[in-house]
């Protein structure tokens, strides 16, 4: 009984839990990534001060997603 309860919890963890996780994290680099796209398309309109915006923000993006 014992082995069986922890087969059920190893599968437990290993499938849907790490399954949950990963999709959460997809989730937030989705939203981190539609946010930048809104933050960059609103920078369009600065100019040069804009594209500079832009281009820190798509930085420090990727830079958050891969942390996430």
């Amino acid at each position: 009984m014992n082995k069986q309860n922890d087969l059920f919890k190893g599968s437990l963890i290993n499938g849907s839990i790490a399954t949950y996780i990963k999709n959460v994290d997809r989730n937030l680099d989705d939203l981190n990534t539609e946010l930048m796209r809104l933050q960059n398309e609103a920078n369009s309109t600065e100019g040069l001060i804009g594209s500079l915006k832009s281009s820190l923000n798509w930085i420090s993006t990727k830079i958050e997603n891969i942390f996430n």
